[in-house]
């Protein structure tokens, strides 16, 4: 039986969009997924494929479409629809030129395990030169795509200050954003986003506008007119707030101007832990006015706004040493409080729980970032967000920061973030707490103009070619350096040693580290700089890392791993399986899962030696010459985020 059923072996690329009609059949394939493979894409190397999307598939068949869009590959350009239900993948990030042919080969492949049991071969036509001499070129300009993420700072004024907030460092000035620039602002959202009708079903769902990034917004006097405003123009909002101003008046009105969502940064979930905000209000009067918001949503029956109640993860990242919750047990506590609330309140309104097994408590924490939620009501979730140090800015005493030249945006916020300050500066990151990164003013020109503007330009251009020219990136993209820190600070590395005894150096090492960026810990692709210079031989493809701690006599070996998170890791579907030894001698053995995180305690030999030198050796990793379409660009394997000697 075939999968995937097409009508032609042959499509044209018509402007710079290419349609293909097909059908798929997954009755029997749950757990497969799709992928489209384009060939002939020529990069600095002839082997180079450029161009690999993959989309998980359940048990269905239906008509599907495929859409690509040529124009800016860097960009989410394949979009695939299924039935009534239209879903968007992410392509690898590619930091080679590309060299289009007026044919290209197309792939259409359906893996399961690891496993090819489909493929379907087109052939791409290119049959304008005109078009093919644009391509070439790769013109950013008006072919980019639309704006994901807009963020709206109505003022950076709040009413809290919070010591995980960089607030006390900003250094702009202070003030209310006018009411006629925020009508200007959400007259070109609106017009940027209409006018590219096959971005609007996806973005306006998935990335509402967001009154977000510096401020507590409810302190802005035009708040509700701005939310109201933005409603006639089809504009779907996200209001960020501490919520220490929720009055039962505001609650209403938000419920009554159908606000989409209303993110309530909670953050801290305990008396103590609440003197981190220094707010003017007591937790307890605090803590009740969280909770009478959910509570006068679930009275009214409203369905809008979706609230979401976040938290601080602090298990991965910590600003400035901060410690909020960053084990499973804290998370527990603090899930089944708010499920006991959600119930009472259940039992009072006569409507529905939501019921979460123990096992969905006790991994709340294990995706980094906390990007899984638990839904605790209809419409009401508990979000464990991961923290930041907002490029580099928020670390602890003593630790500097050496700038990376070199490097790319994790998040690609030059292709997707649009930030708006209050006196209409522009920046490109969500983490520009300063405006530091000024790509224009949206009172003196239209968000249109900026974003496909010089300066921004300027910017993507240089990442695209593996260099950072803002400070503020090389900030974020930069190498903690600090008293653990090796003699050589280009090692991103940073806390780590190489497998030679570093007698000399004892001095500077811990007898702990903490891998403060995802991925520096990664077995598969080894242990690499920010830069991936891979001229300067710090990155390797073995299956075995090794770093250096101080002995300190502790008796355990306490180590943070996960199942690494390719790219493609959902291709491939097998555990990773590891050992791990101590100056040569076997202590443990370890089995996981893509994704899942496992904490594991390890008894240590009596060693006499000042260094313990700790080696990681995984079973298998996934290599190029694993994967049967060509370059396979992303291994997969094992991160390690924490190794730390305790009692």
């Amino acid at each position: 039986m075939a999968i995937i059923v097409a009508e032609t072996k042959r499509i044209l690329l018509t402007g710079f969009r290419a349609r293909l009609d097909i059908e798929l059949d997954f009755r029997e394939l749950a757990g497969a997924s799709f992928c489209v493979d384009i060939y002939g894409l020529q990069g600095k190397h002839p082997e180079t494929h450029l161009g690999f999307w993959d989309f998980d598939i359940k048990p269905v068949f239906c008509p599907a479409t495929i859409q690509i869009d040529f124009s800016s590959l860097t960009q989410k350009s394949v979009l695939l629809e299924i039935g009534e239900q239209l879903l968007v993948s992410e392509r690898y990030w590619v930091n080679e030129a590309y060299y289009f042919q007026p044919q290209q080969e197309l792939k259409l492949v359906v893996w399961k395990r690891g496993q090819v049991v489909e493929l379907h071969e087109l052939l791409l036509e290119i049959p304008q030169k005109k078009d093919l001499k644009r391509l070439q070129q790769r013109p950013w300009a008006k072919d980019l795509s639309n704006v994901e993420m807009f963020f709206v700072e109505l003022t950076n004024v709040c009413n809290f200050r919070c010591s995980f907030c960089p607030e006390s460092i900003m250094t702009r000035e202070k003030g209310f954003m006018d009411f006629a620039l925020a009508k200007k602002i959400m007259d070109d959202i609106a017009q940027m986003r209409y006018k590219r009708p096959h971005l609007r079903q996806v973005v306006e769902l998935r990335y509402p506008v967001a009154l977000h990034l510096m401020g507590e917004p409810l302190l802005y006097p035009y708040l509700f007119e701005v939310i109201e405003y933005a409603k006639t123009k089809g504009i779907e909002l996200i209001l960020f707030t501490n919520g220490g101003l929720l009055t039962e008046q505001a609650i209403d009105r938000l419920i009554e101007l159908e606000l989409r969502f209303l993110v309530l940064s909670l953050q801290t979930p305990s008396r103590e832990l609440f003197s981190l905000r220094d707010a003017p209000i007591p937790y307890e009067a605090y803590l009740e006015t969280i909770r009478k918001v959910i509570k006068r949503k679930v009275e009214r029956g409203a369905l809008y706004p979706r609230i979401e109640v976040h938290f601080l993860n602090t298990k991965f990242t910590r600003p400035k040493g901060i410690r909020v919750i960053d084990d499973n047990r804290q998370t527990k506590e603090v899930a089944l409080s708010w499920l006991d609330f959600a119930h009472q309140l259940a039992r009072e309104f006569h409507i529905v729980p939501k019921n979460s097994s123990s096992h969905d408590l006790e991994h709340l924490l294990d995706l980094r970032g906390g990007e899984e939620y638990l839904e605790i009501l209809e419409g009401v979730n508990l979000v464990f967000k991961g923290t930041t140090t907002f490029a580099n800015y928020l670390l602890e005493p003593g630790i500097e920061i050496i700038g990376a030249e070199k490097g790319y945006c994790p998040v690609d916020a030059p292709y997707k973030q649009l930030g708006i300050l209050w006196n209409g500066d522009c920046t490109c990151c969500c983490l520009d707490f300063d405006g530091r990164i000024n790509i224009g003013n949206a009172a003196q020109e239209s968000l249109e103009d900026i974003w496909f503007g010089a300066k921004i330009e300027r910017i993507r251009r240089a990442m695209n070619k593996g260099v950072l020219i803002e400070p503020l990136c090389q900030r974020c993209r930069g190498t903690p350096l600090n008293a653990m820190t090796p003699e050589n600070p280009a090692d991103q590395t940073s806390l780590l040693l190489t497998a030679q005894d570093h007698t000399a150096t004892v001095s500077r090492l811990a007898d702990q580290l903490n891998m403060e960026k995802p991925g520096i810990g990664q077995l598969g692709e080894g242990w690499y700089p920010a830069a991936r210079d891979g001229e300067k031989g710090y990155r390797w493809t073995g299956k075995r890392a090794t770093f250096s701690l101080r002995n300190s006599g502790k008796p355990y070996l306490y180590l943070e791993l996960h199942g690494y998170l390719g790219r493609c890791a959902r291709v491939f579907r097998g555990r990773v399986r590891g050992v791990v030894r101590v100056n040569g001698i076997e202590t443990g053995r370890f089995s996981l899962l893509r994704r899942r995180w496992k904490e594991i305690r390890l008894s240590l030999p009596k060693l006499e030696s000042e260094i313990l030198r700790i080696e990681i050796e995984v079973d298998r990793t996934w290599r190029a010459t694993d994967y049967p379409l060509g370059k396979f660009p992303y291994p997969v394997g094992v991160a390690l985020h924490q190794a730390t000697l305790t009692e």
